[in-house]
């Protein structure tokens, strides 16, 4: 259908993948040639006194080699896409009496709450929300606060607890990994078929293949609160009704209900704790040392096998002479800079020590 063209399958996106890399290998070689085997032209200039040879100039500046291999470094891992996660806010049902005020902004949204952050940076925060590997991950600490500041009652933030699924986190719990774990397992658990117009009424999903062909589904979260969430166009396609199921909702599921109330006000609470080491992050990489052999070794090789396009013939040779080359130029503008005078601050050290680490 021209309207919808085919996507790629995996085996012709890692074909384009090892064709760029090749490509970029051969720019990168043709930069920093062998000792042995110079490839870059070279002329000869004589005088009366001396004879010199001069190399011509490299083929890529600085700034484009460092940008080929940025871009070789995304073909390989490409950059996880921000996590898009709202979560609506809600004060337990029992103790509506004891908040003064509502909150302002409802659902708050994850890159919301990484923006205004205590200590966030702008470039962290423009840098993706809740990616997997940040250390600046919005965590369910940032939420409370942020709920205790918008109910004017910062200086009495200890006394909120936060439940999502019927169950109490802790503070030190990334938001990404409730949703993502905790609050989905829950959706598919509870989630019921919505009814269709003039049926008798909806009925549960059945496990996730009776998700596969019916577009709207209800969440109910208590206290009267329903969801309404869609996951049309399952079933479409080669996949498996479980692959499909999951696939869309990763996708499409609802606002994540995070109920908040104070400690103590309704009783000793009976409801089960989930710490940090209860839940596993799908994001955090495997280690090696207790992941299964061969599925790590699998993983491994479908991350990183097109790779082995890189290390071939001179490659590490290539990759270390990019680092090496750009050493020697920090060096010069750090000595250039010393030659100033000793009291003046060297501004090319400082550039130095702050850069990001070289792509390479």
């Amino acid at each position: 259908d021209e309207h919808h063209p085919k996507k790629p399958s995996a085996a012709t996106k890692t074909k384009r993948k090892s064709a760029y890399l090749k490509t970029g290998m051969s720019l990168l070689e043709a930069q920093h040639p062998s000792p042995h085997h110079g490839q870059r032209s070279a002329a000869v200039v004589s005088s009366s006194s001396c004879s010199s040879i001069v190399l011509s100039p490299p083929i890529l500046t600085t700034a484009a080699e460092q940008s080929l291999l940025k871009s070789m470094c995304d073909i390989v891992r490409p950059q996880k896409k921000p996590v898009s996660l709202k979560m609506f806010l809600r004060r337990a049902p029992t103790q509506e009496e004891f908040f003064r005020g509502n909150l302002t902004r409802n659902p708050v949204s994850l890159a919301h709450l990484t923006k205004n952050r205590p200590g966030a940076s702008s470039g962290a925060a423009a840098g993706g929300a809740g990616q997997g590997s940040g250390g600046n991950e919005p965590t369910v600490r940032d939420l409370r606060d942020h709920i205790a500041k918008d109910l004017q009652m910062s200086d009495s933030a200890e006394m909120l607890e936060i439940l999502v699924a019927n169950k109490i986190v802790a503070l030190d719990l990334k938001l990404r990994v409730v949703a993502q774990v905790l609050w989905k397992e829950h959706v598919l658990e509870n989630a019921t078929t919505a009814p269709a117009p003039g049926s008798g009424g909806g009925g549960a999903l059945g496990g996730l293949s009776g998700l596969v062909g019916r577009g709207q589904h209800v969440i109910h979260a208590g206290g009267g609160l329903a969801m309404v969430f869609s996951t049309s166009g399952l079933g479409q396609g080669n996949e498996s009704p479980t692959s499909a199921a999951r696939a869309a909702l990763a996708a499409s599921l609802p606002p994540m209900v995070c109920t908040y109330r104070l400690i103590g006000v309704d009783g000793e609470a009976t409801e089960d704790q989930v710490e940090v080491g209860d839940l596993t992050d799908p994001d955090a990489p495997q280690d090696a040392a207790t992941a299964d052999k061969a599925a790590y070794e699998a993983s491994m090789e479908k991350e990183y096998g097109v790779t082995r396009v890189i290390t071939k013939g001179r490659g590490i040779h290539v990759l270390l002479g990019a680092i090496s080359s750009d050493l020697l130029e920090w060096l010069r503008r750090i000595r250039r800079d010393n030659v100033r005078g000793v009291s003046t601050a060297n501004a090319s050290r400082e550039e130095f020590v702050n850069k990001t680490a070289h792509p390479a």
